[in-house]
C-alpha cells in the first residue's frame, strides 16, 4: 500500500511540476438594480483529474452536484491542461448573494470567509454607501507536520492559482485589490493558498430615485414660483391701467 501511494505521490509531483495544478475564481458582479450575479470557476490539471478519476475520486462532479443542488446553472470547460467546470447564479439582493449560506463551497470546502456576511450598507438620501470587509481564510489548505506527504501538498498549494473578482456598477472609493481595470469598477484579489487574505472594499452608490424626484421637484418648484411671477406682474399691468383710465376721466 505505501509502495502504491508513493508512486502515486510521485506521478502527482511529475504532474505538477509540467504545468499548474488547479484554478480557482470566483467573480461577484453588482448591478445597478442592487441585484448581483455569482459566477465560480474551478479548473483541475487534466492529467491530475484522470489520475483521481482512475482512484475513484472526481471532485470536479462532487462540486458540480452541490452546486446544482443550490440552484447554480453548471457548465464544463477545457483549456490548455486545465479541465473545470463553471458555476453560475443570480440573486435579486446584494445581500442575499454575500450570505453565507448561499455559497455552495462554504460548507465542505477548506476555505471558509469569517462572519456571518462581510458586507455592511449604510443607507443615504443622495447615495449609499457599501463597505466589503471580510477574510478568505485558506490556512487549512496548509499541510500540517505531522500530515502525511507534507511536501507534496505544500507543493500543490504554490500551484494553485486562486483569484476573487469583484465588479461594481461604479468605481470603488477605497479598496485593497491586487490589481484594477474597467476604470476602476473591476478589482482582482490574488489569493494566496494556506494564507489569511484580506478583503476591503468602500464605494458609494448614487441614489437615482432620490436625485431624480429632488430633480423632478426642483423643477416643480421652479415652474410654479415662474407662473407665481407672470400672475403677479399681469395683475400689476392691469391694476396699473384702470388706474391710467381713472386719471384720465378726472
Amino acid at each position: 500500500m505505501k509502495k502504491r501511494w508513493s508512486l502515486i505521490a510521485v506521478l502527482i509531483l511529475s504532474l505538477l511540476l509540467l504545468s499548474g495544478c488547479a484554478e480557482v475564481e470566483c467573480h461577484l458582479t453588482i448591478n445597478k438594480d442592487s441585484s448581483a450575479d455569482v459566477q465560480y470557476k474551478f479548473g483541475i490539471n487534466s492529467g491530475l483529474l484522470s489520475l483521481l478519476s482512475s482512484e475513484g475520486e472526481n471532485p470536479l462532479e462532487t462540486m458540480r452536484r452541490d452546486a446544482e443542488s443550490q440552484g447554480y446553472k453548471v457548465v464544463s470547460y477545457s483549456n490548455d491542461q486545465i479541465t473545470g467546470i463553471i458555476a453560475s447564479k443570480h440573486f435579486k439582493t446584494l445581500e442575499e448573494a454575500t450570505n453565507m449560506k448561499n455559497l455552495f463551497i462554504n460548507a465542505d470546502n477548506q476555505a471558509n470567509i469569517k462572519g456571518e456576511t462581510p458586507l455592511r450598507i449604510e443607507k443615504g438620501f443622495f447615495k449609499d454607501r457599501y463597505f466589503l470587509d471580510g477574510h478568505i481564510d485558506l490556512t487549512d489548505m496548509k499541510e500540517k507536520p505531522e500530515d502525511e506527504l507534507e511536501g507534496l501538498g505544500n507543493a500543490m498549494l504554490s500551484q494553485i492559482k486562486m483569484r476573487f473578482i469583484l465588479t461594481l456598477p461604479y468605481k470603488a472609493t477605497n479598496h485593497n485589490a491586487s490589481s484594477v481595470k474597467d476604470d476602476g469598477r473591476t478589482l482582482e484579489w490574488q489569493l494566496i493558498p494556506g494564507m489569511d487574505n484580506k478583503i476591503q472594499v468602500d464605494v458609494e452608490v448614487p441614489n437615482i430615485r432620490n436625485i431624480i424626484l429632488c430633480v423632478v421637484g426642483g423643477i416643480l418648484v421652479l415652474i410654479i414660483v415662474g407662473a407665481a411671477i407672470v400672475v403677479s406682474r399681469k395683475k400689476r399691468k392691469t391694476s396699473t391701467g384702470g388706474s391710467d383710465k381713472i386719471s384720465e376721466g378726472l
